[in-house]
């Protein structure tokens, strides 16, 4: 599973991703600046094969990362 491959920190920045979170809200909930947000966003992009973030998103909900209870 691609998904698998991922740190903990990217994977956390690709949940939050697919929530619909922007960069600088994921960096507030992380507590990181939000370049550093964009940095692990491009490193899971690259980890995941993909070459956007769309495509990034299709696969954690593909991979049922994304938790349920989003109203």
């Amino acid at each position: 599973m691609l998904v698998g491959k991922l740190t903990p920190r990217l994977r956390q920045t690709l949940e939050l991703m697919a929530m619909g979170y922007r960069n600088k809200q994921i960096g507030g909930f992380l507590g990181i600046e939000e370049k550093t947000v964009k940095m692990h966003r491009a490193r899971m992009i690259e980890a995941l094969g993909v070459r956007t973030s769309a495509d990034a998103i299709r696969i954690a909900v593909e991979a049922g990362i994304v938790p349920s209870g989003r109203d």
